[in-house]
């Protein structure tokens, strides 16, 4: 029962993580974010390895073991994360999580495909998610129109006021004339852009965004399974396997993230000021520090289906943290939604109590 409490652990973690750097990405780009709590997941790792006097067993792993590890943190974090956080800036991070969670899918199916035997319940349970975060997507998206359409009818009538400007689709009346009532009304186009076109347009664009980080996640949770097993296998027990898997994993990717975050003309670093490198860090430490080693001990304990369902649930935690901390709208979708996600992941743990 550990690996599946640190399943839900790491998730919560991921999450509370995520809420926090949302407060900060109009000020830090999402590959700056990424380089960040990568730098400092790699220091916390390295420091516990050196505590505990194994961190020179790194140096004796196979090139083949490297590799993995590598390809691991490169598709989960590398590629995963930052089209995650990317997405995050540009949906919120309840739509985000919504279709990034769709994760499962992508791993069962690699999982098959790998020859891991996958519980029919799973299925079931997938399901249910599935359709939760479909839930949640819907109902952030009509909330999103409802703000588009509000905000354009506020410039609407801004600029009727102050420039004289016939708002698009305007029925304009002649006074003192007769109309006749048998003919249709004339509706002048100015030409002013439907603000639901741009925003269908960036909506579609930040879902394969959103999509990509999913099917990113996917890869990545089944290469850390293969990786951190033929660590525990390598070493003989398990015992430092997820820790000393990471000190390897977060170093390689710090670098890549470090040299994407280089040219980013988003921001400046010595713009930021010390509340801005207070979440940075906070979030680095309970997303990276904390919640990596309890991601990968959960994959070594149990399996990269159970894991990945069990964070799909993400947005069960999302919602009231985003409320609290980000002041989020939660509707009656939402919620809907998240009660379809909770009973998939009952399910899975139902199931797993009666065949333990």
């Amino acid at each position: 029962m550990l690996g599946e409490l640190f399943a839900i652990g790491a998730t919560l973690c991921f999450v509370i993580s995520n809420v926090i750097f949302k407060r900060v990405d109009t000020k830090v780009s999402p590959s700056q974010i990424n380089a960040f709590r990568t730098i400092i997941g790699f220091l916390t790792y390295l420091i516990i390895a050196l505590i505990v006097g194994k961190f020179a067993t790194i140096f004796q792993f196979p090139p083949i073991l490297w590799l993995w590890l590598a390809l691991s943190f490169f598709f989960g974090q590398v590629l995963g994360d930052t089209a995650y956080f990317k997405a995050q800036e540009m949906l919120g991070t309840t739509l985000a999580l919504a279709i990034s969670m769709t994760f499962p899918i992508f791993t069962i199916i690699i999982s098959s495909i790998m020859g891991e035997i996958i519980p029919v319940y799973f299925y079931g349970a997938m399901s249910l998610i599935v359709v939760g975060v479909i839930v949640i997507g819907i109902g952030k998206n009509r909330s999103l129109n409802k703000t588009n359409l509000i905000e354009a009818a506020k410039e609407s009538e801004i600029s009727t006021k102050e420039e004289g400007v016939i708002p698009e689709n305007t029925v304009v009346l002649i006074e003192n004339e007769e109309i006749d009532q048998s003919k249709e009304p004339i509706e002048i186009n100015i030409g002013i852009r439907d603000p639901k076109q741009k925003s269908k347009k960036y909506l579609l664009f930040a879902i394969g965004i959103a999509l990509f980080a999913a099917i990113s996640w996917s890869i990545g949770i089944v290469l850390t399974n293969k990786a951190i097993t033929d660590v525990a296998i390598f070493m003989g027990d398990g015992q430092f396997s997820s820790l000393l898997g990471n000190v390897v994993r977060f170093p390689i990717a710090a670098s890549i993230l470090s040299a994407m975050s280089i040219g980013d003309k988003k921001t400046k670093i010595k713009t930021w000021g010390k509340s801005t490198w207070l979440l940075l860090f906070l979030g680095a430490i309970i997303g990276t520090s904390i919640g990596a080693y309890l991601y990968t001990e959960a994959i070594f304990l149990v399996n990269a289906a159970f894991v990945s369902i069990v964070g799909s649930s993400s947005p069960l935690f999302a919602i009231p943290i985003s409320w609290l901390f980000n002041r989020e709208k939660v509707t009656i979708m939402n919620l809907i939604g998240v009660l379809l996600t909770v009973g998939g992941v009952v399910m899975i743990f139902v199931f797993q109590l009666a065949l333990n």
